[in-house]
């Protein structure tokens, strides 16, 4: 895994190089012992790097996707600690924004949702406009049910009132 990681941290890595980095991150990460040691490995720091390097790339950015709801948890202080000091709520939200794959959305969606019973996400995703971000994922997809239930997650929090305040006239002009 050290190599893996290694090589994902060159400049100019080759796509084959993150595609099978994820892939044996999340192999590694099946076995839920593992979890904090691929956290201090920098896992979580190589699997957003692979995510914010290839938003918009369907077959990456869902092996990432995939990875990280693998190894983010609000069991591991570590991996939840990991994903927000590599500013992982604003890269799930910028592939909320960019990728046009509804897997993408699927996926980016329960990551949040399952981070967000925890405060400071919660926080992170009304700063960054995340109501507005999911709630056009919910208008381009309907059926996918996991942003609608992430805009009730969010809705139910105290500290969400003003963020939906913010939203509502953005998503009033967006139509």
């Amino acid at each position: 895994v050290e190599a893996v990681l290694k090589l994902m941290e060159a400049d100019n890595a080759p796509v084959f190089v993150f595609s099978q980095g994820v892939r044996l991150i999340h192999t590694m990460a099946k076995d839920r012992s593992r979890i904090d040691t691929l956290v201090e490995m920098g896992c979580i720091t190589a699997t957003l790097t692979s995510l914010r390097y290839h938003l918009t790339s369907h077959d990456l950015a869902e092996a990432s996707l995939i990875t990280l709801g693998g190894l983010v948890s609000l069991d591991f202080q570590s991996s939840l600690e990991a994903f927000l000091a590599n500013s992982g709520t604003t890269t799930l939200l910028e592939t909320l924004t960019h990728n046009t794959l509804l897997a993408v959305h699927k996926l980016a969606g329960e990551v949040l949702l399952k981070l967000a019973p925890n405060m400071i996400v919660r926080k992170e995703i009304l700063e960054r406009n995340g109501v507005v971000v999911v709630t056009n994922s919910l208008k381009k997809f309907p059926h996918a049910m996991v942003a609608s239930r992430l805009l009730v997650r969010l809705a139910q929090a105290p500290e969400s009132v003003e963020g939906f305040k913010v939203a509502v006239p953005a998503m009033q002009l967006a139509g």
